[in-house]
């Protein structure tokens, strides 16, 4: 796949709709026209998150870098748009964000170590918590 920026997203784009637009005639001959709605819905959200999966896959071996990007203020609507795409492919509802939040305790005891700050016994407790909480979802 290209990578997707400033420069390639509206030829991406282009090249799409008319593909799209082909497509659509061809779904409503066969009768396929809901699959073709689902499957033309996931691959929109799949073009527009297409920036913040290279950012996060970028970085994915460090998890503090990828809950800065995650929880960058500037991108928060390519998040939700990200959410939207989990949710199309079968995950629960606000599942981006509930990880996200269960990794907050861990994510405040990492940063306090880094910058030599005293690490709260209640961010240890919490990160503790979820660590546990989660191996039994697991199970």
């Amino acid at each position: 796949m290209l990578p997707a920026n400033s420069e390639t997203l509206p030829n991406i784009r282009d090249v799409y709709d008319d593909f799209t637009n082909l497509l659509k005639t061809r779904t409503k001959e066969l009768g396929k026209v809901e699959e073709f709605e689902r499957a033309n819905k996931v691959a929109q959200l799949l073009l527009e998150t297409a920036g913040l999966r290279a950012d996060v896959g970028a970085v994915a071996d460090d998890g503090v870098r990828v809950m800065e990007i995650l929880n960058d203020p500037s991108r928060q609507k390519e998040v939700a748009v990200m959410q939207s795409l989990m949710e199309a492919q079968g995950y629960p509802v606000d599942y981006l964000t509930s990880r996200k939040d269960s990794m907050k305790a861990n994510y405040r005891v990492v940063m306090s170590r880094r910058t030599g700050a005293k690490i709260r016994l209640k961010d240890i407790l919490f990160a503790w918590f979820e660590r546990f909480r989660d191996s039994r979802k697991h199970d």
